[in-house]
C-alpha cells in the first residue's frame, strides 16, 4: 500500500489543495486525474480497486490520463471500466531512454 501522509502534502494544502486518503476520493473530487505509478500491480490497485480505486469513484465526463508504463491489456481493461462509468481514459506511453 502506498501511504501518503498529511505532512507530505501540507505545502499543497496550504495552497488550497484538498487532502483525501484514497484514489476513490481523488476521483470523487476531480474532473481530471493524472496517474503515474511504478508497476502494473500498483496501477491495477490504484485504478481498479473495488472499494477505493479511481474507477469506483469516477464520474461521468471525468478524464483519466494514465502515464504508467504498463501492459496494453491492463490499459484496455481500465479504459473499458472507465467507459462504463461515462469517463474518458487516455493512455500516454512514456519511454525513458
Amino acid at each position: 500500500m502506498i501511504k501518503i501522509t498529511i505532512c507530505i502534502t501540507k505545502p499543497l494544502i496550504d495552497l488550497g489543495a484538498k487532502f483525501v486518503e484514497t484514489p476513490r476520493e481523488v476521483a470523487q473530487n476531480s474532473d481530471v486525474i493524472i496517474c503515474i505509478v511504478g508497476y502494473p500491480k500498483d496501477e491495477r490497485r490504484v485504478m481498479l480497486g473495488e472499494k477505493d480505486g479511481v474507477i469506483s469513484g469516477i464520474g461521468k465526463g471525468s478524464v483519466i490520463i494514465d502515464m504508467t508504463t504498463s501492459e496494453p491489456s491492463l490499459a484496455r481493461e481500465i479504459s473499458e471500466k472507465a467507459a462504463e462509468k461515462g469517463a474518458i481514459y487516455i493512455y500516454i506511453y512514456i519511454r525513458l531512454s
